[in-house]
């Protein structure tokens, strides 16, 4: 009889035992165990077996042999739980730094929710909230975040402070729902600092944590676009363990945004310049009374639009039989007279300039003196006339 009765009081044990076994390693039952980068550990489940925690009570405890030296994170979590079985310091991991290799033991009162560490040459990094600016960060797009997604660190969605209230308005943002979390320090501490919410957390509530829940909300407006203004206040703020700090979230009718306006390309008006070349200066007089001179390479020919007076290419002076009109053309400078001073025509406007008109190569230059003009029985018929 007794042989049968330790036969079965074993039997039961070894499937009491196989039980637990099995319901640790499904997440069925609960279990309490470490998880972090402490040496042997891991933020999952793969290296729960390893690191159970010995439970007395409500008291559950860990001790890990010999830790290298420097600085880890943990938190306790009781398996089957789900989001609920975190436990660290409020939503934070328990830092630790380890200044020598030494053994270290965890404790942890489920009653009260304490965790406490050991160690000859452990110490706990106490949190000390320090917040140099602050970005609000969520799913951009359009408006909203200036298009930026879950950057925690974008200088379009930093917040202007002032006193310890944070704030950032956006305009037309579209009709919808949308997330936002408060992160603290960009790039200089990432996501380490950042607050959003929970549930059971009441609205206005910023709760701080390692990865809180974002805070949603609907952009609802007649005109299907809204302007959002992002507070955050942290004049309250518990430094220890970030409690303490509020949000608000304001949204008012917004109109839609402008169209960025395309400015169309210039078109610059282009100078038309006549140019007279070597082989062609043509000059018009405005009133009818008109003289073209052209000028070639070897030939200088003036006309006057009553047709009585040519220069010749040897000699360039144009004689008018009643002595009233003098055409004369001098290196690239031509100038007609009438004797009624009514019409002067010059050459690309009285000077030909060096820009816009080009001199004859063979200009046949005028001699300079006094000339006696008259008809040759006036004079007594002389040649030298």
């Amino acid at each position: 009889i007794f042989k049968k009765s330790l036969a079965i009081v074993l039997a039961a044990l070894m499937l009491f035992s196989l039980c637990t076994v099995v319901a640790f390693a499904e997440g069925e039952a609960t279990a309490t165990v470490v998880r972090g980068d402490i040496p042997g550990c891991a933020w999952d489940n793969t290296k729960d077996e390893n690191n159970a925690m010995t439970a007395e009570g409500t008291t559950f405890t860990k001790t890990f042999s010999e830790i290298a030296a420097g600085k880890y994170q943990f938190k306790v979590f009781e398996v089957g739980k789900g989001d609920e079985g975190w436990h660290g310091r409020g939503k934070d991991n328990v830092i630790i730094d380890v200044t020598e290799a030494s053994d270290l033991t965890i404790t942890y009162d489920s009653a009260t929710g304490d965790i406490t560490v050991s160690g000859t040459k452990v110490t706990e990094v106490k949190n000390s909230i320090e917040i140099e600016n602050m970005f609000a960060v969520g799913d951009g797009d359009e408006a909203w975040l200036n298009g930026v997604s879950w950057d925690p660190a974008s200088e379009k969605n930093k917040m202007t402070e002032k006193d310890g209230v944070y704030t950032i308005t956006y305009k037309g943002v579209v009709a919808d729902q949308y997330q936002v979390k408060f992160v603290a320090n960009g790039d200089k501490t990432a996501w380490e600092i950042q607050w959003g919410t929970e549930e059971g957390a009441e609205e206005g509530v910023a709760v701080k944590g390692s990865n809180p829940d974002s805070i949603k909300f609907k952009v609802e407006s007649k005109t299907g676009y809204g302007d959002v203004t992002l507070t955050f206040d942290a004049t309250k703020l518990n430094k220890e363990d970030g409690t303490g700090a509020t949000y608000k979230i304001d949204v008012v009718e917004g109109e839609k945004p402008e169209e960025p306006t395309t400015v169309p390309e210039t078109t610059e008006a282009v100078e038309v310049t006549t140019t007279a070349t070597e082989a062609d200066t043509t000059a018009t007089e405005p009133e009818g009374d008109t003289t073209s001179t052209e000028a070639t390479e070897a030939d200088t020919t003036a006309t006057q639009a009553e047709g009585d007076t040519t220069a010749t290419e040897a000699d360039t002076t144009a004689t008018q039989a009643e002595g009233d009109t003098t055409a004369t053309q001098a290196e690239g400078d031509t100038t007609a007279t009438q004797a009624e001073g009514d019409t002067t025509a010059t050459e690309a406007d009285t000077t030909a300039t060096e820009a816009d008109t080009t001199a004859t190569e063979e200009q046949v230059p005028v001699v300079p003196g006094f000339y006696v003009v008259g008809s040759k029985e006036a004079l007594g018929d002389k040649d030298e006339c």
